[in-house]
């Protein structure tokens, strides 16, 4: 019976000071979750607070691996904000690099978020090579809808994240209120200035949260699935319809949102370690446990099997073969050239091929002298006849000019089919010559191709991918 009083009033003594003294922890914080990634040794962990926290810092928090304190953290906020207006962007990948049951559902399902929304403004941007913003902040559904079913593919190329680091930029522009981004892409990325830590980074130095739509079944989300993660965004699905009809009404980010990021010292050894996270300030504290598991980093076999490295691989070895077949293209294109100068320049004599009498001379067009009228002009001058700027005069000003797709031609052609260094046209006392500069349809003088450098007349058709140009010149006075 002596035993059972002891151990009465022992338990009776722990319940009236659990009772008295108030528990230290106070579940201020919640962990979701531990990112330990293809960026180790960086590790990013996230958190939400249940209320606001003032002035909270990095110097808040201690990390212990394995029970060995970790350094150098740093900690990034993303707070919603609960008043002001709401904005919502939304940003379509209109290139050709997406398959066009997801442009159309993409589409469709955009239409269908502003019809739903009942409060907030919205504005409209789509990318290919370059991102363009096709409406302002605005609650006209009607003419928001309207300019959703405009948008049409181009182009192969998509600059993802100069895309959505634009929208950003557009948001930030509005000091108060809740921002959000719903993003309709399949990830993939191909000659952005701006990376995903530029992109996330902003996200959150403006509040901004930003929502994934991407295919059902695409391994390009996977790799920025961070970008929704890190901003307190979600990653759907185009089919997702019920997880995509709270997308709605512009909300704001998830309150509290904090990512607490460091250089961890674990090696990759393919083990599970405890990862210990302690965060105190003057009125709270709260404590929080993770098993984390670090891929061992294996040898060439490894890495060769590793998924992402045979993508890349595949990309730079298709980029090399690329570039080596260029440069095989114009040194051909520069011997060629060069021959058919060469055989301008000489007349070859008579060649007899045994045939009686008779004799055949290649003929090569003559020299043409200064002084002769029927080639020679004091100006000249493109005017094209058909194409996206039908009836324009270009006047030829320089004794060279170039035309193709590329921004630094003389003359630009907005058309997939024109290389971007197409053709040029050389003033060569005062006689006009085109030349092909090893185009990948061709450039057609007088509905033939243009095999070689040709002197051009008055009145000439040229054609260049699908745009008609005519040559056109004034003579020179006798």
């Amino acid at each position: 019976m002596s035993k059972i009083k002891h151990i009465i009033t022992a338990m009776l003594v722990m319940a009236i000071f659990a009772f008295i003294i108030p528990a230290k922890s106070s579940t201020l914080l919640q962990l979701k979750r531990v990112d330990v990634g293809s960026g180790f040794p960086e590790i990013r962990i996230h958190m939400t607070a249940n209320k606001s926290i003032p002035d909270i810092t990095a110097g808040n928090f201690i990390i212990t691996e394995d029970g060995k304190r970790a350094g150098g953290l740093l900690l990034d906020k993303l707070e919603g904000r609960s008043s002001g207006e709401k904005y919502l962007v939304i940003v379509i990948d209109s290139s050709r690099s997406v398959r066009k049951n997801f442009f159309f559902a993409a589409k469709k399902t955009a239409s269908e978020i502003i019809e739903n929304s009942t409060k907030g403004k919205i504005s409209l941007f789509r990318f290919n090579d370059r991102a363009y913003r096709l409406s302002g902040f605005s609650t006209n559904k009607d003419d928001l809808i309207d300019k959703i079913d405009k948008i049409k593919r181009h182009g192969n190329r998509t600059v993802l994240y100069d895309a959505v680091y634009e929208s950003i930029r557009y948001l930030g522009d509005e000091n108060k209120g809740n921002k959000n981004i719903i993003l309709f892409t399949d990830g993939r990325d191909e000659g952005s200035r701006k990376e995903q830590k530029d992109v996330i980074r902003a996200a959150v130095d403006e509040g901004v949260s930003i929502n994934i739509v991407g295919p059902r079944k695409s391994g390009m989300i996977k790799m920025i699935r961070d970008i929704a993660g890190e901003t307190g965004g979600r990653v759907m699905g185009i089919n997702q319809k019920a997880d995509l009809s709270g997308l709605c009404e512009p909300g704001s980010p998830a309150s509290g949102h904090y990512v607490l990021s460091y250089k961890s010292g674990l090696r990759r050894d393919g083990k599970t370690h405890g990862i210990e996270i302690v965060f105190r300030n003057e009125k709270n504290s709260d404590r929080f446990y993770s098993d984390v598991f670090i891929e061992k980093q294996g040898g060439i076999l490894s890495m060769i099997l590793d998924k992402s490295i045979i993508f890349y691989s595949m990309v730079v070895v298709l980029l090399a073969s690329i570039l080596l077949a260029l440069i095989f293209l114009i040194f051909s294109q520069k011997r060629i050239q060069g021959r058919i100068l060469e055989r301008d320049r000489v007349i070859p004599p008579a060649l007899d091929y045994g045939l009686g009498n008779e004799e055949k001379t290649i003929i090569a067009e003559k020299p043409i002298p200064e002084s002769d009228p029927e080639y020679t002009y004091a100006n000249a001058w493109l005017i094209e006849k058909s194409g996206p700027s039908t009836g324009r005069k270009y006047p030829i000003y320089w004794d060279e000019i170039t035309i193709g797709r590329g921004r630094d031609n003389s003359i630009v052609i907005e058309d997939e089919f024109v290389s971007f260094k197409h053709a040029k046209i050389r003033n060569e006392k005062n006689t006009f010559r085109i030349y092909d500069l090893a185009s990948d349809n061709g450039t057609y003088l007088n509905s033939k191709k243009l095999l070689r450098p040709k002197t051009l007349y008055d009145w000439d058709e040229i054609k260049i991918g699908r745009t008609l140009f005519i040559f056109r010149g004034s003579k020179r006075p006798v």
